[in-house]
Formats: C-alpha cells, sequence, structure tokens
C-alpha cells in the first residue's frame, strides 16, 4: 500500500468528482431529516433524556415585561412541558429547571479513547478526550438566557445551524445529583420576532413552542471530529480546486469520510489522525501570523424595543465569559459603552465579572464611540 498521503500525488482527482464530494461531506454533519438519523449527528451525544428534567413556568405579564430575577422567583411557577406554545411577541417567560441526574449516568463520558489504528498513524498518540460535561439541550426557537439558582446570568440560548443550543450544567456527570437552574425565554428570534423580511413590521401575535430540553452528556471525541469535518469543508469549499490547500482538504475529509463509522470509536480516532495530520501542518516562518479575537455587534436600535437591545447585551457578553471558562484562549472585544452602562445598570454582577475579565486581558473594551458603528475596522 502506497505510504502517500490522501492528498498528495494521483489520489485525488481534482475536478471531476469535487461538487458529489462536497455534498457527501455535507451529508456527515448535516441536520437535515434525510441525513441526520444515520450521520455524525446520532454520535454527538453518549446520553441524552428529557424524562430527568423537570419544568416550571411563570409568564411575566403584560406590562411588565422584564421583571428582576429576585422578583421572579417569589413567583407562582406551574408545570409545563415540551410541546407548549408560548407569546406573544416581546413577551417574557421564565422557567425553573430541575435536572435529577439517572445514577446510571454516573462517570458517563469519561473512558479513554481506543489506541489509534490505521491506515494514518499519528506521528505521536492522539491525546485523550477530556471528560464529558452534563449539559442542558435547550430549543425554543427564541432567544432566552440561562440563571444560576443565585441570581447570576450565565449564558445565551439562541438555536443556531448544528440543533438545539447547550448548557455546561456541571464540568463532569455525577449519577443521582440534583441542579436547579433558571432559563428566561423573550419571544423573539434574533432579528426580533418576523420572518426573514425584515423591512416589514413584526407580527405581535408571534409564539414560539418549546422544542427540547433535555439533559445530555457529549460524545466529546465524536465532536471533535464534527469540527475537523466543518473546518475542512470550508477550506475546501473557500479555496477551491486551484489551491493546494483546498484540494488536500477536500481529499483529507473524503478519507476521514470513508474511515469513519456510526458508534466506532476507533474509527473516530482514525478519522481525526488523518485530519490533525493535514491541519498541524506549519507553513513557512515568514508567513504573516493572524490572530482572532471574538466580537459580536450588537445593534442599539434596530428591529427590536431598546430594553430588549439591554438583554441581547446581557446575553452576548454572558456568552463570552461561559466561552472563557471554558477555552482558556479565547478573548473577546466590545465597544459601544451605551451597552456596557446598561449592563451596569441592569446586571451588577455580571458587570462585576467582565470587569474581571478585562482585567485579566481577556475582555477588551475597545473603540471610542457611545454607541458602535456598522462598519468597524
Amino acid at each position: 500500500m502506497s505510504t502517500a498521503e490522501p492528498w498528495q500525488g494521483t489520489h485525488w482527482v481534482r475536478q471531476k468528482t469535487r461538487d458529489i464530494t462536497i455534498q457527501r461531506l455535507d451529508g456527515i454533519f448535516s441536520t437535515d431529516k434525510w441525513w441526520s438519523d444515520v450521520n455524525l449527528q446520532q454520535d454527538l451525544y453518549l446520553k441524552r433524556e428529557g424524562s430527568c428534567v423537570q419544568l416550571e413556568v411563570w409568564s411575566a405579564p403584560q406590562g411588565l415585561d422584564h421583571p428582576k430575577f429576585e422578583y421572579v422567583v417569589q413567583q407562582q411557577f406551574k408545570p409545563c412541558q415540551v410541546g407548549d406554545s408560548f407569546g406573544p411577541s416581546w413577551s417574557t417567560h421564565w422557567f425553573r429547571v430541575t435536572i435529577n441526574v439517572p445514577q446510571e449516568w454516573d462517570g458517563a463520558g469519561s473512558e479513554p479513547d481506543p489506541p489509534s489504528p490505521g491506515p494514518f498513524p499519528g506521528p505521536e498518540p492522539e491525546p485523550p478526550s477530556p471528560p464529558a460535561p452534563l449539559l442542558l439541550c435547550w430549543s425554543s426557537g427564541c432567544e432566552a438566557m440561562v440563571w444560576s439558582e443565585d441570581g447570576q446570568p450565565q449564558q445565551g440560548l439562541t438555536d443556531g445551524q448544528y440543533g438545539p443550543q447547550e448548557y455546561c450544567v456541571a464540568d463532569r456527570v455525577v449519577g443521582g445529583a440534583r441542579y436547579t437552574l433558571y432559563v428566561e425565554m423573550a419571544c423573539n428570534k434574533m432579528f426580533g420576532p418576523g420572518s426573514a423580511q425584515q423591512i416589514s413590521p413584526p407580527p405581535t401575535d408571534a409564539r414560539f413552542t418549546l422544542q427540547a430540553a433535555d439533559a445530555a452528556v457529549p460524545h466529546m471525541l465524536a465532536r471533535a471530529l464534527m469540527a475537523d469535518f466543518v473546518v475542512l469543508a470550508d477550506i475546501a469549499k473557500t479555496l477551491g480546486p486551484e489551491q493546494e490547500a483546498g484540494a488536500g482538504a477536500l481529499a483529507v475529509a473524503n478519507a476521514m469520510a470513508n474511515t469513519y463509522r456510526r458508534g466506532d470509536r476507533a474509527s473516530m480516532v482514525g478519522a481525526r489522525v488523518a485530519a490533525q495530520r493535514f491541519l498541524g501542518q506549519r507553513g513557512a516562518s515568514g508567513r504573516h501570523m493572524v490572530i482572532a479575537v471574538g466580537h459580536c455587534h450588537i445593534d442599539t436600535a434596530w428591529l427590536w424595543p431598546f430594553e430588549e437591545t439591554v438583554r441581547k447585551a446581557a446575553r452576548s457578553w454572558a456568552s463570552q465569559l461561559s466561552l472563557m471558562r471554558r477555552y482558556p484562549g479565547h478573548a473577546f472585544a466590545a465597544s459601544s459603552a451605551q451597552q456596557y452602562a446598561w449592563v451596569l445598570r441592569d446586571y451588577p454582577g455580571l458587570f462585576a465579572r467582565i470587569q474581571q475579565a478585562a482585567a485579566d486581558g481577556r475582555f477588551l473594551p475597545v473603540g471610542g464611540m457611545w454607541v458602535e458603528c456598522d462598519t468597524n475596522l
């Protein structure tokens, strides 16, 4: 058998089947109903269950759309369930979420990975996957924010491209543990309650259905493999077949698809080794170094009321602090002094955590304008 890498020499026909191969790769991680029951989506969770999650809701009355946490927790919550619908537009609904971790889940996700198989052995053994955390999987079709039981905003939730939003409840899975948290649900999407035709007046009677509220244990190896597939597919699509890196990325991703077998950890390790041998290549020392810093442009006034801008800032910045805790190298830049002022006024605990992150050099106040421009350099 040849020792050439899958992206070298005659191993790859650059043009003839490129479009078909890209479609094949898209199918590996697609959430489309035609593929998601047989592709890598099925390997993303070791455990996922809704029956161990107890849900209660309190809906804020009209005229009290954005009540404080201290007021909310004193109210009378009533049982609810996945499938219930909430509205109208701009209204707020608070959920008390209680997770009772099944005893049999204890230690789930802490198993060591198998040794790297052929045909793409790496120069060094793959590092073991980190222990799996306990997650809350939430999908309501609209914006929301997780609050801790002691009243601190933790993370924003907005349904994304690859399925429900997730919140890390605990760093490890402990069977029999019990957790309580709150989810503040806002009856508007990222761009208001309306449709993609943003110039039209937003509907006043939009309703949103709670589609998922599950406890879950992620498959960390499968998720790392998903990231490899997404990155390689994007390289192939962006650089195209005329550039060696573009053609190479497509060839490696195709070889990974040939190696991967659903539910087989050893095949996942083999596919990851192929990806890392390609992605781990270093360019010449004289090339540019690109450093990415996180940022999100939050329109201070656009398709929602000012009060919703305040919550968007809190959701967005709480999410960044959550990412910083999970990824020590993550840094985030934010301008708009007006939004800092709002967070200080309405979320003093969150603002104090932002100050600490700023002192650590990870949350970076930038810009010199009270409200951020639409175009920034």
